[in-house]
């Protein structure tokens, strides 16, 4: 059985940032490079704080302990060898392992604000779909978004050619896809409707930069587990 939707891609642009920022995230950095009287600083403060606590180090030292908490998995040598890599290359979207590009990302964002002659500005797509489901078991799905269905919906509307078809092509046909985490880094939804939404996706150009030239579509996708 398949679910039917209609997409309206309203934007896909350029971002410099996403929302993945906490309070908690700034004072775990801060205790990373060793900052004092944490406690102290008012919540208003703590990205500011936190970027001239990073410009106290030197810049690769400073992306160490930036990636030793947004991508605690990497090995120390990973995390010493991207914080040189992060002057030259996208590596949100080189890395060889995608689970940490989104963590990467991030961190080339904080390292852009404390060192922009050093590490250049990152860039990613965000992309702002107007979604319609055929039917009300669809638009239940919409309500509560996922990256799998994210990842699917976004390949419909590619060629088969598309980076994102040709690697996971199975995945996206059915069944489990626990990659799509990785490709989808975040996806927010709000309702319009019983069955239409509007989602809002986070993710690298290296995955969407074959919907430039797309502004509606239709995708069916087969009913059943989209997490």
């Amino acid at each position: 059985m398949q679910s039917t939707f209609d997409l309206l891609i309203m934007e896909l642009k350029s971002v410099y940032d996403m929302p993945v920022w906490t309070d908690d995230i700034f004072r775990q950095i801060l205790q990373q490079v060793e900052f004092e009287e944490i406690d102290d600083i008012d919540p208003a403060d703590l990205r500011e704080m936190t970027v001239m606590a990073l410009q106290d180090l030197k810049p690769e030292k400073a992306a160490e302990a930036v990636l030793a908490v947004l991508a605690g998995g990497l090995s120390t040598g990973a995390r010493q060898n991207l914080a040189y890599d992060m002057k030259a290359q996208r590596m949100w979207e080189e890395f060889a392992n995608p689970e940490f590009h989104a963590s990467i990302f991030a961190t080339a964002v904080l390292l852009n604000e404390a060192f922009p002659k050093v590490y250049p500005r990152p860039e990613i797509a965000r992309l702002i779909w107007q979604v319609t489901a055929g039917s009300p078991a669809g638009g239940r799905q919409l309500a509560q978004p996922t990256p799998v269905l994210a990842a699917r919906l976004a390949a419909a509307g590619m060629g088969e050619h598309s980076t994102l078809r040709r690697l996971f092509a199975t995945q996206l046909a059915e069944g489990s896809f626990p990659e799509a985490a990785a490709i989808i880094w975040q996806v927010q939804a709000r309702s319009l409707s019983d069955e239409t939404a509007e989602w809002v996706v986070y993710s690298s150009w290296y995955w969407l930069r074959p919907l430039q030239s797309v502004r509606t579509y239709k995708a069916e996708i087969k009913a059943g587990e989209q997490k």
